[in-house]
């Protein structure tokens, strides 16, 4: 019964989350792509803080480190 609840709530989430964003876009930002910007930057807020809560895991490659900074930058990119 508790992952009945769940998902519920979890659906309940992304309808506030929806409704949340279409109202920022439509009367608050001036545009698109300004609303990109706030999200780019509470990602990177976010990141920062769970980096420096979690820290960099001390047995992980350099490389893996690379390709998801990588990864982001890719992301972001597409975004613009």
């Amino acid at each position: 019964m508790l992952w009945l609840i769940l998902a519920l709530l979890s659906s309940a989430t992304y309808a506030v989350v929806a409704v949340m964003d279409k109202r920022l876009i439509d009367k608050h930002l001036p545009s698109l792509p300004s609303y990109y910007v706030w999200i780019a930057f509470s990602v990177l807020v976010y990141g920062f803080v769970f980096l420096a809560i979690g820290g960099v895991p001390a047995n992980i490659e350099a490389k893996y480190l690379l390709m998801a900074g990588i990864s982001g930058l890719a992301w972001g990119g597409a975004m613009v």
